[in-house]
């Protein structure tokens, strides 16, 4: 489980782990803002909003994705892991400070291209286009 890998890696390299659930959103973008390395939920197989805003805070994010699902998404920012192998990538990260820092920079950087509201309206507006259901062009610049 996550809280196993934190407190095995924890006890290795002296680090404080927070653990950030039920909290209300100001809260938990509070506590995450002092993380240098964020685990999203692993099981689910995917990222959701919480794993987008580490990124955007520039902190590197350790997810579970399926083999598709990150051939689908491509080059991304992303720190893949599964319960199994846990421990050793969170050591890993723990350990190297420059992977740290370019997770953090391709993170940001990911999101703001990525995730961004002009470019989701332009997707759906191209799916809309290509139903027939709009004709119109781009609304909203990149």
């Amino acid at each position: 489980t996550i809280y196993n890998a934190i407190r095995e890696v924890g006890k290795k390299y002296s680090v404080e782990p927070v653990i950030i659930e039920r909290l209300p959103h100001k809260e938990t973008l509070e506590l995450k803002s002092t993380c240098d390395i964020f685990i999203d939920q692993l099981g689910e197989l995917g990222y959701g909003i919480s794993a987008l805003e580490s990124l955007a805070m520039g902190i590197p994010t350790i997810v579970e994705l399926l083999p598709d699902h990150e051939e689908f998404i491509g080059d991304h920012p992303f720190v893949v892991a599964n319960s199994e192998n846990l421990p050793d990538i969170l050591a890993g990260l723990v350990e190297d400070d420059e992977r740290r820092k370019r997770l953090s920079e391709k993170g940001r950087r990911w999101v703001e291209e990525f995730h961004n509201p002009a470019r989701a309206v332009n997707i759906i507006l191209e799916k809309y286009r290509n139903l027939g259901w709009f004709a119109a062009k781009d609304v909203y610049e990149k």
